[in-house]
């Protein structure tokens, strides 16, 4: 594994950070969403017949969704590179 001499300890540290945050944020936006999944499988009257069973699980869709809507600020939070490109982007995004 060659990159392993190359990386430095504060390189490597920030990789998993980076890593650490993203995971953490896919676990906790995503959590309703199996939460209320969990639930409708072993509760005995089936949730699936209450009128809020559809706003309940697209609520829960759309928070986990949002998962991949912060994804990019984190990467620009966290890495310096991602950073830069994305500013690039966004400004050619904007000013083209």
């Amino acid at each position: 594994m060659p990159w392993i001499t190359t990386c430095t300890v504060a390189l490597c540290s920030q990789i998993a950070r980076m890593v650490v945050v993203i995971a953490a944020t896919f676990l906790l936006l995503w959590s309703p969403f199996y939460l209320v999944t969990f639930v409708t499988q072993v509760q005995k009257d089936s949730f699936l017949l209450q009128k809020n069973f559809l706003f309940t699980m697209l609520s829960t869709h759309l928070i986990g969704f949002t998962n991949s809507a912060v994804n990019p600020f984190i990467y620009a939070m966290l890495g310096d590179k991602f950073r830069t490109a994305f500013v690039v982007s966004i400004r050619n995004i904007l000013y083209s």
